[in-house]
């Protein structure tokens, strides 16, 4: 049930979730999901379904959670890989509010000092 309901859900998402909070549009999402879903989903299925074979198969039911957990650390880098890949394959204008920061009050700003 987790890869035929779950992952496909939680992978789109994560590249959903996370284009917003990159603060792009619906179209961005879009874009992402139709060229990094299916190749994220088909790597999901190579890792885990192999994954929980080898965790209910000969894993101690005392080292499950952290055998997934290590595992998972790895997933999560992929994955955040992944993200990274998407993000650059979709145009963004040059400045977005992440890359854009001022400083609240810029009167208050430290001055610098010249050496």
């Amino acid at each position: 049930m987790d890869q035929l309901m779950f992952a496909p859900l939680g992978i789109a998402g994560f590249f959903i979730a996370m284009n917003f909070m990159e603060g792009r549009s619906w179209e961005s999402a879009r874009i992402r999901l139709r060229e990094y879903y299916l190749p994220t989903m088909a790597a999901n299925y190579a890792v885990w379904p192999a994954v929980q074979t080898v965790n209910f198969g000969w894993v101690p039911t005392l080292y499950r959670v952290p055998f997934c957990s290590v595992v998972s650390i790895f997933w999560n880098a992929f994955i955040s890989w992944a993200n990274a890949q998407s993000a650059s394959a979709v145009d963004l204008p040059e400045e977005t509010p992440h890359t854009l920061i001022k400083p609240r009050h810029p009167e208050a700003m430290l001055p610098t000092t010249k050496a």
